[in-house]
Formats: structure tokens, sequence, C-alpha cells
């Protein structure tokens, strides 16, 4: 009777000897799994500055475009907002395609309609022709501000004129 439960006892210290044993539990292996954590670490403090650094640009982009009017030039190119920013072309497009979901071009004509619709509800532009119109808010031509108008608000810009 006695000699069941030491065997038990014996076997089940033999059991983790023999776990213990073949264990590979190594220096190596231990700064390997080390590594391995501080290197995951290391990527979400990157992904975590990118996604400030993202923030940062996307308010500086609206700030370069609304303050300085920069969207009333008509030759303005991706590639001259970049170099205001100090950084590449590839970089802006990615924050403008990704974050505000849609392109370049789409995105400054939207600046454009929104100061279109600010002049023409003010009374003193109401003597300027829609050319003059188009002109001071950097359309480069007649037919891209009419196209671009009626894609942005649903009514030609005439229409618009005469409902304010």
């Amino acid at each position: 009777m006695i000699a069941i439960p030491s065997l038990t006892h014996s076997l089940f210290l033999f059991f983790i000897g023999y776990v213990g044993y073949h264990q590979d539990f190594t220096i190596a292996n231990f700064t390997r799994d080390v590594n391995d954590y501080n290197r995951a670490i290391l990527t979400a403090t990157e992904k975590k500055q990118f996604s400030l650094k993202d923030k940062i640009t996307k308010q500086r982009l609206f700030d370069l475009l609304q303050k300085s009017e920069l969207y009333k030039n008509p030759e303005l190119r991706i590639t001259d907002i970049a170099l205001m920013l100090g950084t590449n072309r590839t970089y802006i497009s990615r924050i403008v395609n990704e974050e505000m979901q849609t392109n370049f071009c789409d995105w400054v004509n939207s600046f454009r309609v929104e100061y279109v619709k600010r002049i023409m509800k003010n009374p003193e532009f109401n003597s300027l022709s829609m050319l003059q119109i188009a002109e001071m808010s950097g359309f480069s031509s007649l037919s891209a501000f009419y196209r671009v108008f009626k894609a942005k608000e649903g009514i030609a810009p005439g229409e618009y004129r005469g409902e304010k």
C-alpha cells in the first residue's frame, strides 16, 4: 500500500525532470526572444510617431492652402506644396488620398468652390462676370470652373448666384 503513493510520486518527479531536461532553453533563445520583443515595441512606437507626423502635416496642408490662399493659383501643383512643406510629392499625395479620401486636384478644387460661394454671397462682387470669378478663384478656364462647380454643388454657378 505504501509503495503505490511513493511510486506515483517518483514517476511524477521523474516526468518533471525529463521535461525540464529536454526543454530547449538557452541564453541564445532568451536573447532572441528579448530582441523580438524590443523590435515589436519599437515598431509600435514608430507607427505612433508616423501617425502624429501625418496629423501635423495634414493640418499644415490645410493651413497652407487656406491662410495663404494658394488655391487661387491656377498653376498650383502638388510638387509646389511638397516643396513648401519640405517633403516629397508622394507623401503629400498619400495624405490627401488616404486621410481626405480624394485626389489632390479635387481637394484644391473644393477650396476654390468654397471661395466662389463666399464671393457670390458678397454683394460687393455682384458686378463680376463668371469669367472674372473663375479667374479670381484659381480656375484655369471658364469651362473647368463650370464643370467643377456643377460637380461639387449639383447646380451651375449662374443658378447658384441667382438663388443667393
